[in-house]
Order: structure tokens, then C-alpha cells, then sequence
């Protein structure tokens, strides 16, 4: 609205806007206009802002100073509306430079970058619109729309971590013009976490609680949050620490999209700290309400230190729900006995029966795809696999037929027996085992490569981590013989040693499953599908405190819609 009667040409308008981890935007809009006079003369302009969110903090500045600025800070009926006002002296010269910066909110939690601007009567303007994210990985899966009346908007990408996305348009016409910018990001779900979606989140069992999660943040997470949050769980009531070797920041970036803020993010091993900062805010959310907590985890990081360090929290938390076998061996291994109920979707006889199979295939890939990085072949490697257990048996299958010569060891008798009927060489010791081979596979979780196995070592070894941790490898023992280190491409270490061995670490010893596609998605769903209805046995049932087997029923629906999700029909086989 022009309130002079001399006409105002708006010349340029400029956003930049800063979105920040916590969800809230900071926005800079710049405004420069100028009269069609060529002397001074007073005048008054005042424009009203939709900014799209509702505003929190406004400040504005004009130049020149003869150009003095008024705000009108939003009405409670338009918390995202704004009114500003420039009256200039006589003297004043143009053009006149007007800045707003405010801090905008998202009132329910939502993803915030969808806001308008919309020009009104305005002959000529040149708008430009800079895009600051937390992540770069925002960028691979979301989408920009720009809604220009009636002219295109240019739009230029740019990935440099700090400013992904500049668009301008040059504007000439004396009718409205708006300008529309959504960003927006469709969450990767897997076929069967959609229907679960659907079908069990109208009774919103899981309103109430409070969950503190500590899982492998790749792709199919998304799937599981998503559905976590329709079964009645708000983001601000999810508290989710990374797995720091397997995350993957695209699935960061599109969490934190979906409105999950309480991210518990490190880059290293740090994963305790994490860990505890989420059980940290958590309670005090718990507490307040007062609400149950939850714990689904993968690695025995939250439910054992709860138990040791913080058993007062025991009494407010409603089960635990794990999902590997290294994480119910940490319950083992510490002497821990759960005092409240623990569901160990880890031993599950379809986790174990149709994940292991997968995850042996995907090893011997990831394996195989490492040694060609290194300019060799399995066909060329002496290949020592540890461990016969459900992964490692299968492992072993695909090896086998790209291998050279195999040679497999297990700690347990059976064990060796049931791989030397299968037609492996087998051998007594680890120490006979670890002579003369030229790669290393660990399939055990557990840490079985010691000092004595590795002063064993005669040649130039290359070492595969199979487990789901970084372990495998006793990391003191390797510490104290090592004499020398030497960082290789592809995050490959090379460790010599005392006896002039050396010892090549692929993935730096982290699990070869994690670096590139570990198995697909759909076909692993089921697994995402097990944590699901196991967070939804602790929510609405009572259970008995200790370690609780998923109930067959469950197991069985489970395996029942994820087949008829892949379109596939039961199998008969258990193995499968």
C-alpha cells in the first residue's frame, strides 16, 4: 500500500534464510525501492509480510537515516504477519535500503520451509533467494517448488554445506505477483512399514510414552520413525542417538525433517556421550509429563547402562526392545540381569532364520567390493573365515565360490564339525588358522582376534570386520604390538606390526556391511517390522520383567505381510 502521492518503484526484495538444527529459521528480507523523482521529496511506503511462520523475534533497520522505520509486531489472530512502515523527510534521498531480520517458529513441529511472498501492483522487481541448511544432504531427496505469476523463476544449486540453493527472477508486471517456496521431503519408507503405518496407528497406542532410541541411522529408519510418530509418539517425544560408523546423513537430514529435533548426532566413537545425553533430556520430558519411557535399540548401548548407572529410571521405563545379538551379549558379558522386561528381537527365530542369510550374501559382496578396491580379487586370497554361527555359515556359502581356498574356524567343536561336513577345511586353533592366509573375514561379534593370534600372522594380511561392531579385533592387543601406521585410500589403515607382519584393515576395522549398500530396503524390511510391533508389546501389554521372546503370532504377521509386500508367497523352507 503506497500511502505518497508520488510513485513508489519497488526495485529489488532479497531472502536469506538460515534454517537451524533446532528447527527455527532465521530470515533476512531486504527491501530496496526508490521514487520516479529525481529531487528529494517526503513520502511514506508500508508494506504488510506474510513470513509463512510464526514470528518469534522481528528487528529492522532502514537507510538512509532520514528514512525512519516502524514496526508492527504481529497480531495474535496472524502470528506470521508483520506490517512495516518508512516515512522520509522532505530531504530524504532514495533509493531506500530496508532490512527485517527475524527468527521465525514452526508452531506444530512441522517441517519449516514453506512460506510465501506475494508483490502487489508493482511495476518492476528483482528478487533473489538464498537457502541456508543444517544439512547438504537435504538436497538429495527433497523437493523445491517456486510458484512465479507470470514469470519463471531461475534456479541455481549449490552444495557447499552452508548455502545449497540461490533462486532470482526478474519480475516485470503491473498485476500480483507471488512467489511460492515449499521444500519438501516424502520420508523413505519401506512397502511393509507403510502398511503398518496405516493399520496401526488410529488408536495412537504409543501416545504417553516416550522413547530414547539408539539405532543404525540408514535409509530404513525413516519407515520406522514415521510410523512410530503415526502410532501416537510426537517427534518432540522421540530422542534418537546415532550408531556413529553406519550413519548416513541424508537419512539424518530427512529425519530432522520429519520434525525429529532431539538428533543425537557424533562422527566418532563417542557414541556414550550421545547416548547419555539423550537419556539425559529424555527423562526430564518423562518426568515432567509424566510419561513411561521406551528403549529400542541396536547394541546394548542404553538398556545395560540404565540398569548399572541410573536403576532409579528402571521405575519410570516401560520395557526395552533390542535388536542385536551383540547387544543382548552386552547384558551377558556385564552380568546384567534386566529388571524390567526386555524383548530380544535379536534371537528371534525369523531374524535369525531369514536376516542371516541376507547379511552372510552381503558380507562376501562388501568383502569381495573392498579387496577389488585394493587391486586384487577373491579368486587371488587365502581367505581364514572366523565364526560358524548363523551369519558366518552363510558368509562362508558365498565366499567359498569366489575364493581361492577357504579355511574356517569357530571356537565351538559343533561348529567346526557341522563346517567340516559341509565340505570346508577346517582348522583346530586360531593361531593355525591365521598362518599364511592373505585376508581375514571376522564373523564371530565378539572380540576373538588376540595378541596371539596376531604374532601369528606371517605375511601381508588383509582383515574383513563381518560383525555389526567394530570389533572382532582386540583393539588393546592390536595397540601393543603395532610399530607403525599408515592411513590408505577408502578409509583403509595399514598396521605393521612387531614380527614386520602387517595387518591391512579394511573399513579402518569398522563392519565392511556399512560402507557401502548393506542389503536392500524391501528386503530387510521385516526387520523394522519386528522393532515395530515389539514397541508396540511393551506399550500395551504387561510384561513379566527379564529377557521376553517376540510372541509367534507376532513373528508370524510379520513374516506374513513382508512377503506379501515383496509379492512373494511363504516360504516353505525356515532357512529362506
Amino acid at each position: 500500500m503506497f500511502v505518497s502521492p508520488t510513485p513508489q518503484v519497488l526495485v529489488y526484495v532479497g531472502d536469506e534464510v538460515t534454517v537451524n538444527p533446532d528447527g527455527a529459521v532465521d530470515l533476512v528480507r531486504t527491501f530496496e525501492f526508490t521514487t520516479d523523482e529525481d529531487s528529494p521529496q517526503a513520502f511514506t511506503y508500508s508494506r504488510q509480510e506474510t513470513l509463512g511462520l510464526d514470528v518469534k523475534e522481528i528487528v529492522g533497520s532502514a537507510v538512509p537515516a532520514k528514512a525512519a522505520l516502524r514496526l508492527f509486531p504481529p497480531a495474535p489472530s496472524r502470528p506470521g504477519t508483520v506490517t512495516w512502515e518508512i516515512i522520509a523527510d522532505v530531504d530524504c534521498t532514495t533509493p531506500v535500503v530496508v532490512q527485517l531480520r527475524a527468527r521465525l517458529v514452526s508452531p506444530n513441529f512441522q517441517h519449516p520451509l514453506s512460506y510465501s511472498v506475494t508483490f502487489e501492483s508493482i511495476p518492476t522487481v528483482r528478487y533473489e533467494f538464498r537457502l541456508h541448511v543444517p544439512f547438504p544432504e537435504l538436497t538429495e531427496s527433497s523437493r523445491l517448488k517456486a510458484q512465479v505469476t507470470p514469470d519463471p523463476l531461475e534456479i541455481q544449486r549449490f552444495d557447499d554445506g552452508t548455502c545449497y540453493l540461490i533462486a532470482r527472477a526478474s519480475l516485470n508486471s503491473t498485476g500480483p505477483i507471488a512467489l511460492s517456496f515449499s521444500h519438501e521431503v516424502e520420508p523413505r519408507s519401506t512397502r511393509l512399514m507403510q502398511w503398518y503405518r496405516q493399520h496401526f496407528g488410529h488408536d495412537a497406542p504409543l501416545a504417553g510414552f516416550v522413547g530414547v532410541f539408539a539405532l543404525h541411522l540408514l535409509s530404513d529408519v525413516q519407515g520406522f520413525i514415521s510410523a512410530t510418530i503415526q502410532a501416537g509418539m510426537p517427534p518432540e517425544r522421540i530422542f534418537l542417538a546415532n550408531i556413529p560408523y553406519s550413519t548416513k546423513q541424508a537419512a539424518v537430514a530427512n529425519l530432522w525433517t520429519m520434525g525429529i529435533r532431539n538428533l543425537y548426532i557424533t562422527n566418532d566413537d563417542a557414541i556414550n556421550k550421545a547416548v547419555l545425553n539423550a537419556i539425559a533430556d529424555a527423562e526430564v520430558v518423562a518426568r515432567r509429563t509424566p510419561s513411561k519411557l521406551i528403549v529400542v535399540e541396536d547394541g546394548g548401548y542404553i538398556g545395560p547402562y540404565l540398569h548399572e548407572a541410573r536403576p532409579e529410571l528402571l521405575d519410570i521405563t516401560a520395557g526395552i526392545v533390542e535388536q542385536t545379538q551383540n547387544g543382548i551379549w552386552q547384558y551377558e558379558e556385564r552380568g546384567v540381569q534386566p529388571r524390567i522386561p526386555l524383548v530380544n528381537v535379536a534371537e528371534s527365530a525369523l531374524k535369525k532364520n531369514t536376516e542371516s542369510p541376507l547379511i552372510g550374501r552381503s558380507i562376501a559382496r562388501n568383502v569381495e567390493d573392498q579387496i577389488g578396491k585394493m587391486g586384487f580379487g577373491l579368486g587371488d586370497q587365502r581367505t581364514l573365515l572366523i565364526g560358524f554361527g548363523a551369519t558366518g555359515k552363510h558368509a562362508a556359502r558365498h565366499l567359498k565360490a569366489a575364493c581361492k581356498d577357504l579355511t574356517v574356524f569357530d571356537t565351538n567343536p559343533d561348529r567346526r564339525k557341522e563346517a567340516e561336513v559341509e565340505g570346508y577345511r577346517v582348522c583346530s586353533t586360531l593361531e593355525e588358522g591365521c598362518r599364511d592366509v592373505d585376508l581375514i573375514v571376522g564373523c564371530t561379534g565378539k572380540d576373538s582376534i588376540d595378541s596371539s593370534a596376531l604374532l601369528s600372522l606371517k605375511q601381508n594380511t588383509y582383515f574383513a570386520n563381518g560383525s555389526s561392531k567394530r570389533r572382532e579385533l582386540v583393539w588393546k592387543d592390536l595397540h601393543d604390538l603395532q610399530t607403525d601406521e599408515q592411513l590408505l585410500p577408502a578409509g583403509v589403515r595399514r598396521i605393521t606390526l612387531i614380527t614386520e607382519a602387517t595387518l591391512t584393515l579394511l573399513a579402518n576395522g569398522y563392519p565392511v556391511n556399512f560402507v557401502n549398500e548393506s542389503v536392500p530396503d524391501e528386503e530387510i524390511a521385516f526387520v523394522y517390522g519386528l522393532l515395530f510391533r515389539s514397541l508396540l508389546l511393551v506399550a500395551t501389554s504387561n510384561l513379566s520383567a527379564g529377557l521376553v521372546p517376540v510372541p509367534a503370532d507376532i513373528q508370524s504377521d510379520v513374516k506374513k505381510h513382508h512377503y506379501q509386500m515383496l509379492g512373494r508367497s511363504l516360504p516353505d523352507d525356515p532357512d529362506e
